[in-house]
């Protein structure tokens, strides 16, 4: 097995568990649609899209390493934050509140103009 030399073993493991956890959301996804008024379903549903969030949060700071790039930086981090709170904090409208995540794009730009790239 040949490993790219811009990416260690965790960074590949890293990436597989995340795609390994796309492949298993058709599962919950489907738990959700027939089980839709079921808090506890309507929980799993929302801790299994935080932990893909998570992940993908987790590769763009490993890919982000070193940069000084607050804009995607918070388009990464910004759907775990709404994530979290939505399915702990509020789990009964928590499938009203989901849909909040997408607002990813605004928290980069608001990023951007609060904490512009500064060119030497």
């Amino acid at each position: 097995l040949t490993i790219a030399p811009e990416c260690g073993r965790g960074e590949v493991l890293l990436n597989l568990i995340f795609l390994l956890s796309i492949i298993i959301l058709p599962v919950t996804n489907g738990l959700y649609g027939v089980y839709r008024l079921d808090s506890v379903v309507a929980v799993l549903y929302g801790i299994h899209l935080t932990v893909i969030a998570t992940l993908n949060a987790l590769l763009w700071i490993l890919a982000l390493r070193g940069r000084n790039n607050p804009e995607l930086l918070a388009i990464a981090i910004f759907p775990v934050c709404v994530l979290v709170c939505v399915t702990v904090v509020a789990p009964p409208v928590a499938q009203f509140t989901w849909c909040l995540a997408f607002g990813a794009p605004l928290a980069g730009w608001l990023a951007a103009r609060r904490w512009p790239l500064t060119t030497n």
